[in-house]
C-alpha cells in the first residue's frame, strides 16, 4: 500500500529496510508520546523514503526524534502560531528543519495528554 500511494506519487522514491517496533517504540519513549498508528504502520514498512535530491519524504526514525525534539526546543519556533506539542514531524521535502522551511514538512496531529520534552 506504502509503496504504490508514495511511488505513484514520487517516481523515484527510494524505500529504506523496515523499522522494527523496537525502533519505533523508541519514539515513543524519546517524546513522551504514542506514534499514531498511521506512521507506525508506515515506518514497519520502511524506515525512511528518498527522494530527489535526496529529499526526505518519511524521515527515519532517529530523524523523527532529533526534529521533533529540535523543533519543540527551537525559541522562534515557540512564537509561531500554534504550539508543536500536538504535533509529530516525520518528513519533509528537504529533508531538514529549518523556520523557513516550515511549510515542507509533514506532521500529524496527536491526540492525548502526553507532553513532549522542552
Amino acid at each position: 500500500m506504502w509503496s504504490d500511494l508514495i511511488g505513484g506519487l514520487y517516481a523515484d522514491a527510494e524505500f529504506a529496510p523496515p523499522a522494527s517496533d523496537t525502533e519505533i517504540d523508541q519514539i515513543e519513549r524519546q517524546l513522551g508520546q504514542p506514534v499514531p498508528n498511521e506512521l507506525r504502520d508506515l515506518l514497519r514498512h520502511t524506515n525512511g523514503v528518498q527522494a530527489e535530491w535526496g529529499s526526505g519524504l518519511v524521515w527515519p526514525v532517529q530523524e523523527i526524534i532529533d526534529q521533533n525534539i529540535e523543533f519543540r526546543r527551537d525559541a522562534e519556533f515557540a512564537e509561531l502560531c500554534m504550539s508543536f506539542d500536538q504535533l509529530m514531524f516525520f518528513g519533509g521535502s528537504l529533508g531538514r528543519l529549518d523556520l523557513d522551511l516550515l511549510h515542507d514538512c509533514f506532521a500529524l496531529r496527536l491526540t492525548g495528554d502526553a507532553a513532549p520534552p522542552r
